[in-house]
């Protein structure tokens, strides 16, 4: 797989470390000879390996309408769930906007 840094038209080489068919989510890895010059000047981005307390604030990222704009919103955590969808129970937190 291919990706390119926002802003620039030259594609690097990128690894998948994990896909996720039900939110439309891929996390990619870009090292090995591109990779200093992929991440100059960027600043890490650190995950959360455990839920949000309820009523705690929570940043959302991505892409909702495609594209290359990155949308970065705020929430509150207010509940969560699992649903049932083709044969994998899909967990879901449910968000409210900030007031």
């Amino acid at each position: 797989m291919k990706c390119r840094r926002r802003g620039s038209d030259a594609k690097v080489v990128a690894r998948v470390l994990a896909i996720g068919v039900e939110c439309d989510l891929a996390l990619l890895a870009v090292d090995g000879d591109d990779a200093d010059e992929f991440w100059r000047g960027l600043q890490g981005v650190t995950l959360c390996r455990s839920l949000p307390r309820l009523q705690e604030s929570v940043s959302v990222c991505g892409f909702p309408l495609g594209g290359d704009t990155l949308s970065v919103s705020c929430f509150l955590f207010v509940a969560f769930g699992f649903l049932q969808l083709n044969l994998y129970p899909v967990f879901f937190l449910l968000l409210s906007p900030l007031p």
